[in-house]
């Protein structure tokens, strides 16, 4: 995860809505898992951290609609919600309030490095710490291999619907 402690918080002039640009690619996981947190600085204590503060819920633009009609759920500076769009990321709550920066958690495809770094040059790295160096590559790897959750569950659902040997009997 990679945090981005003061992402510009803009307003769409078409919309009037507060959003903001994705930094970075992130990974297209379900439900918006590519983005850890979001967060505001409530001026409340200025001693606080960013990641301290308000935190931004996540939500789908149609469920957004069922929030603005409970006044336990309806969005609000304290109960901040967020939805993504693309590229952006709107924010829900915020109208009333002056939203000038925002800090993002985000779990990024690749990280930003020195494009002047040679990546041939022969990494000086203790020779105890190999094996572990080893053991991350493989859990990288296989994060990234891993199985989206609904194609996991079309796999059972078609595993219990296959026709064992017993049925053609």
């Amino acid at each position: 995860m990679v945090t981005y402690p003061s992402i510009d918080a803009l307003v769409d002039p078409d919309t009037g809505r507060n959003y903001c640009v994705i930094p970075t690619s992130i990974y297209d996981m379900e439900d918006d898992k590519g983005i850890n947190y979001l967060s505001y600085a409530a001026q409340l204590d200025l001693n606080s951290p960013t990641f301290t503060s308000v935190i931004f819920t996540r939500v789908s633009p149609a469920q957004a609609r069922r929030l603005y009609m409970s006044e336990d759920e309806k969005p609000s500076a304290k109960n901040p919600y967020f939805y993504t769009s693309g590229d952006r990321i709107y924010f829900l709550g915020c109208e009333q309030i002056n939203l000038t920066t925002v800090e993002a958690g985000l779990y990024t495809n690749l990280l930003a490095y020195d494009t002047a770094m040679d990546l041939d040059v022969e990494l000086d790295i203790p020779q105890e710490l190999i094996p572990t160096l080893k053991n991350e590559l493989l859990i990288m790897g296989l994060f990234v291999s891993k199985l989206p959750k609904e194609y996991d569950e079309q796999v059972k659902e078609t595993a219990i619907n296959v026709v064992t040997n017993k049925d053609l009997k």
